[in-house]
């Protein structure tokens, strides 16, 4: 369980893998106060991974999961995090807006860009 504040967009991300291919690893959010929302791979490389989710009027958690159904083998994941959803814009002069701050340069860690769409 995580702690989110109600009616706000939040992006799970992480790394998942299968340990045999072909079979399905999930990471996933649920009990937020909207429909579970999960993204799947099946390769045995590790494979980044988004889900967006919009907490509900009164959910203040929710519920993050990495799962592999039966199998051959185990289902991995790593680096799992939940964070606010941002929205970034670039003007004609390619200068990049966050949170409404004209000129901001954006910083991401560790290579993850996380856009919500307008």
């Amino acid at each position: 369980m995580v702690s989110v504040e109600p009616n706000t967009t939040y992006v799970l991300s992480g790394w998942v893998r299968s340990g045999v291919s072909g079979e399905p690893t999930s990471i996933g959010v649920k009990n937020h106060g909207g429909p579970e929302s999960s993204a799947t791979s099946s390769t045995t490389d590790w494979v980044f991974q988004t889900v967006q989710f919009t907490t509900g009027a009164t959910s203040t958690t929710a519920q993050i999961y990495v799962y592999k159904g039966a199998g051959g083998d185990y289902g991995y994941g790593d680096d799992i995090q939940v964070r606010r959803s941002s929205t970034i814009t670039v003007d004609s002069k390619n200068q990049a807006s966050a949170h409404g701050m004209p000129g901001t340069q954006p910083r991401f860690p560790r290579r993850r860009l996380i856009v919500e769409g307008n």
